[in-house]
């Protein structure tokens, strides 16, 4: 699923009417509801980015509780902070750049060198 696909327009629909209209003022169900959409359309796309996300929210969610346990202590917050980004930008940059993941090129669709 696309941006600029119909389905997606109806998933859209479908989400922001969920989310609005089911969920109402309840904000953790909502921010529930947010990451499992989120899930569904990262996955609709290619399933293998799902234990991207999945390995990427969890740590993130993680390094929250802990910044939050120490709020007092800004040092060890931003400390925390920057551990969690440091492996998150390193993991992100491996997967963008892998050959399984690379975009094809003008040249390597012409040539029907380009696999999927």
């Amino acid at each position: 699923m696309s941006f600029n696909s119909l389905i997606f327009a109806a998933f859209l629909q479908i989400v922001f009417c969920l989310y609005w209209f089911v969920f109402g003022r309840n904000l953790k169900w909502q921010n529930a509801f947010v990451v499992v959409a989120s899930y569904v359309f990262y996955g609709w796309w290619d399933w293998k980015f799902l234990i991207l996300i999945a390995v990427t929210s969890f740590c993130s969610w993680g390094s929250g509780l802990l910044i939050y346990k120490f709020k007092d202590n800004r040092r060890k917050a931003r400390w925390i902070s920057a551990t969690n980004l440091l492996p998150q930008f390193c993991r992100e940059r491996k997967f963008e750049y892998s050959e399984a993941h690379q975009w094809p090129t003008v040249k390597s669709i012409l040539d029907g060198t380009w696999v999927v």
